[in-house]
Formats: structure tokens, C-alpha cells, sequence
């Protein structure tokens, strides 16, 4: 009953391992007429395969294989898993006995491993085929990140205006004017908020020039040019001694004039409208003077952000933006100044094509066949040459037919191998069918004469003719023989020189790791060599 359970078990374990390798892809595990070996061995030996790592091995696998051939693959399948770091121990010999027990848990991993190797491979082939398509297709590039810093940054720095000038203020010298242009972009300049001695003697002007000025920041006032200060001041000291020479005028006329008196109540009311605007402006100004030292805030913890290195380029792709925006400047002035010559050579043709209209009409009929004419030609050598055009296969046409080529090539060698195999499955049978009819006539004549055989006259007929017969089966048994240990001897050396092969494939593939880490190495030495080149330099 031990032995029962046992054998259960080994079954049960088998029918996993088999499992497991059709649900990994290994779907040769089905084929009922192959051995346990083979389906175990041959499922090993794939998922070694699609594990994608580089082993100094060779797993080559055929099924039926003889002693010596499975005791020399189990060997390395052992060898190569240890390579692998398995975390399953087991022996040539568990394999080769098939001990389930163990080979289990090592079909298991191998087939989680394959499983992972094949996803990381996906992935690596997905990200080929997209890198293969953008290189192809010729995608627009995206703008960098540089560009839009650059956007932003220049969109930040340009000048704006923060203060507006009254309309009613003027200045007769140019500089003086200049200076106040400049105090109302630069933000720099600013009026004292206290009033000047000369201001004093009108009590209306002052009142509004300390109105004007109260709302002020005291942080701004401290950054204030004192020079700009007087100067502003000057010119709206000059304004409010004019006004309080209208005042005292208005007040010396108001018993005369009441119009003269209603003007001055619309005046001051005016003034007042206007210091209620300034006011506001005011505010504004303050209010964006905020919001500008924010964004500079805001830029230099941009601007901290990257690396002189970074910014280097940021600036060179800003001469290259200068540089693209000159150039598309350029190009469309040379386009308006072509669209011009050819409208005005358009215009001449039409001049020309109307003073031709009073000529002879057969004339211009004789002009007009020729010019369908020679339309004609022009037209019909462009349709040859676009019939030209078109024959030449594209890039992705050319991708498409080699494509086609190699699945057409692919499905030709395999109905070509298929055909082989059925005319040597058909030469087969022919001679089988040969054989059996002979071996039907020898029972045939054997039938015949074994009557006679009985008899004292023919029996020793009877036995040289029956070995003649053996004689002549021995032939034919020893020609076949022979010919099975040619194509036996054949293959055998086929496969030696295939193994050959795959041993100098592998030890030109060592020979070149190795090349490839002296490579690294040499490289390495190298720039150590120049970077003391170049300390010893300095």
C-alpha cells in the first residue's frame, strides 16, 4: 500500500509538472507519444531558454537521446541553474531517475522565472517598436521646457508702465520731460508726501497736493530718487501757483460774473474727479508694485532652480529664437516684396491683355490654340512625370513588401520542408509496399511447393530454393541495414559539426564580453590619463 501511495504521488507530481509547462507555453508536454524525459527534460531546457540570460552552456535538446547524451545535458541544465542561482538544489541523477519530488519545485521557479523574462521582454520590444516608429514617422519635436521659461521670464520683465502723467501737467524743457517719463516706467522715483515752502501761500493747491501724496507707501518713499522728487514737485509747484492765480482771479470777478463763478464750481469739481482717479491709480500702482515684487520673487526661486549650465542654454536657445524670428521677418518681407512684383506684373499682363484685345481676332485665336497647346504638352509631361513619381515605392511601402517577402519566404520553406517530409513518408511506403509484396509472393511460392516439399524428389529442390530465398532477404535485410548506418552516421556527424558550431559561437561570444570590459577599462584609463593630463597642466 506504501508503494501504491508512492506511485500516486510521483503521478500526481508528474501531471503538476506538465501543467505547469502547458499553461507557460510549452505545449509539446501534450504529445502523448513522447517520454517522460523528453516532456520534463525539453520543458527544463525551454524555460532555460526564454529566461534571456547569458550562460556558458549550450542546452541542446533532442528527444530519444542515448545514456551518454542525457547524463552530459542533465549535467548542464544542473550547471546552468546553479549559474541562475536557483534556490532549488538537485542532482543529474534526481533528473535522469525523474524524481518528481524535486524536480517539481525547480520546474516551478523556472516557469515563474520564464513568465517574468517574457513580460520584461514584451515591455523591451513594445519600446523598441515605438522608438523604431518615432524614428521613422518623423514626429514634430515638442517644445522644451527651456522655451517656456523663456516665454514666462519675458513675459515678467518687460516694462510697464506704473505711474500716468496729469493732463494738465507739461514741461517746457525736453530732459526734464524725459525724466518724468522715465519715473513713470521705472517705479524708482517718487514725491515727497511732505509739502515744499513755496507751496504754502495757496491753502486750495496744497490741500490737494497732500491729498494726492497721502496714500503713498512709506517703503516706497524711502526708495525715491531725491532729484526726481524736486523735479516733480517744481512742475506741480508751478501748476498750483497757477491755479491759485485763477482762484484769487475767479474771486475778484465773482461779483461780476456769475458764469465766471459757475466755471470755477465745475473746475474744482473736475479736480476733484480727476484726484479721485489719481487716487485709484494710485492704489493700481501700488497694488501691481506688489504683484511685480512677487513675480520677481517668484523668479529668481525659478531662476534657483537650474544651473548656470541650464541657463547658458536657455539663453543660446534665446539666440536661436532672436535668430528664427529675424529670419521669419526677413522671409516676409521678401515675400511681400515678391507678392508685390508679382502683382504688379500681373497687373501688367492685364494692361497687356487689354490693349492686345484691339488687335486682329484671329490673331489672338492663333495665340490661344498655341498657348492650348503648349498647355497641353506641360500637362501631359506632368502626368508622366507624377505617374513616375508614384511608381517609386515609399519608405513604408518598401518596409511592407520586404515584410511580405520574408512571411512568403517563411511560408515556401515550410510548404517546401512539409513536401520533403511527404515524399519521404511516400518513398517510404512504396518501399514497404515493395517488400510486403514480395514477402507475400515468397509465402505464395512457399504455400505452392510445400505439397511437393513431402515428396523425396523435391524436397531437396525445395530447401535450395528456399535458401536462395533467405539468401536474397539477408541481401535486402544487410542493404538496409546499411543504408539506415549511413543516414545514422550523417546525422551523427551533422550534429557534431552542429555542436561544434555553437561551442565557437559561444567562445566568440566570451571572447567578445571580454573585449567589451577591456574596452570599458581602456576607456576608463583614459580619461583618468587626460584628467591628470590636466591637473598636471595646471
Amino acid at each position: 500500500m506504501a508503494v501504491d501511495g508512492q506511485n500516486d504521488e510521483e503521478q500526481q507530481t508528474l501531471m503538476n509538472c506538465l501543467d505547469l509547462l502547458i499553461a507557460a507555453g510549452y505545449f509539446r508536454a501534450r504529445i502523448k507519444g513522447l517520454a517522460t524525459f523528453d516532456k520534463i527534460v525539453g520543458g527544463m531546457v525551454w524555460c532555460l531558454s526564454h529566461c534571456n540570460r547569458e550562460v556558458d552552456a549550450d542546452l541542446l535538446f533532442f528527444e530519444n537521446l542515448d545514456i551518454g547524451q542525457k547524463i552530459a545535458l542533465t549535467e548542464k541544465i544542473v550547471h546552468v541553474l546553479g549559474t541562475l542561482e536557483c534556490p532549488h538544489s538537485i542532482e543529474p541523477h534526481q533528473i535522469q531517475g525523474l524524481d518528481f519530488i524535486h524536480i517539481y519545485p525547480v520546474i516551478q521557479w523556472l516557469v515563474k522565472m520564464a513568465m517574468d523574462f517574457k513580460i520584461v521582454r514584451a515591455d523591451y520590444l513594445k519600446s523598441y517598436i515605438n522608438y523604431q516608429y518615432d524614428k521613422k514617422t518623423h514626429m514634430p519635436p515638442s517644445i522644451p521646457p527651456l522655451c517656456e521659461i523663456y516665454d514666462d521670464v519675458h513675459v515678467r520683465i518687460i516694462p510697464r508702465r506704473q505711474f500716468k502723467r496729469g493732463k494738465n501737467l507739461h514741461f517746457d524743457s525736453i530732459q526734464d520731460d524725459a525724466q518724468c517719463t522715465l519715473a513713470e516706467f521705472s517705479g524708482r522715483t517718487s514725491v515727497d508726501p511732505r509739502p515744499d515752502d513755496s507751496t504754502k501761500e495757496c491753502t486750495q493747491p496744497s490741500t490737494i497736493q497732500s491729498d494726492c501724496l497721502e496714500g503713498l507707501d512709506k517703503k516706497q518713499h524711502s526708495k525715491l530718487s531725491t532729484k526726481a522728487a524736486k523735479r516733480i514737485f517744481s512742475s506741480i509747484d508751478a501748476k498750483s501757483e497757477h491755479t491759485c492765480d485763477d482762484v484769487s482771479a475767479a474771486d475778484n470777478l465773482e461779483s461780476t460774473s456769475d458764469i465766471e463763478e459757475q466755471e470755477m464750481i465745475n473746475m474744482m469739481n473736475e479736480l476733484d474727479r480727476q484726484l479721485k482717479l489719481k487716487k485709484e491709480e494710485h492704489a493700481k500702482v501700488l497694488a501691481e508694485h506688489e504683484t511685480q515684487l512677487e513675480r520677481k520673487s517668484q523668479m529668481e526661486a525659478i531662476l534657483s532652480r537650474f544651473t548656470p549650465e541650464e541657463i547658458e542654454e536657455a539663453r543660446a536657445l534665446l539666440n536661436e529664437y532672436e535668430h528664427v524670428r529675424e529670419n521669419e521677418r526677413n522671409f516676409k518681407s521678401s515675400s511681400k516684396a515678391q507678392l508685390m512684383s508679382l502683382y504688379n506684373e500681373i497687373q501688367s499682363f492685364e494692361e497687356a491683355s487689354v490693349n492686345s484685345n484691339t488687335g486682329n481676332p484671329k490673331e489672338i485665336e492663333e495665340q490661344l490654340s498655341a498657348e492650348r497647346l503648349r498647355l497641353a504638352e506641360s500637362t501631359q509631361r506632368v502626368a508622366a512625370l507624377m505617374f513616375e513619381i508614384d511608381s517609386i515605392p515609399s519608405q513604408q511601402e518598401l518596409a511592407q513588401y520586404q515584410q511580405r517577402f520574408i512571411e512568403l519566404f517563411n511560408q515556401i520553406e515550410s510548404k517546401h520542408r512539409n513536401a520533403r517530409q511527404y515524399v519521404t513518408l511516400y518513398n517510404t511506403l512504396v518501399d514497404v509496399r515493395n517488400y510486403i509484396k514480395k514477402d507475400i509472393e515468397l509465402l505464395s511460392k512457399i504455400e505452392d511447393v510445400l505439397p511437393l516439399a513431402t515428396k523425396a524428389s523435391f524436397r531437396d529442390s525445395f530447401i535450395d530454393n528456399l535458401s536462395s530465398m533467405f539468401h536474397s532477404v539477408e541481401a535486402v535485410q544487410k542493404k538496409v541495414t546499411d543504408r539506415t548506418a549511413a543516414l545514422t552516421d550523417e546525422k551523427n556527424r551533422y550534429v557534431t559539426e552542429y555542436n561544434q558550431l555553437k561551442e565557437r559561437s559561444r567562445l566568440f561570444n566570451v571572447v567578445v564580453d571580454q573585449l567589451k570590459l577591456e574596452c570599458e577599462r581602456n576607456e576608463k584609463l583614459r580619461e583618468m590619463l587626460s584628467i591628470r593630463e590636466k591637473s598636471s597642466s595646471n
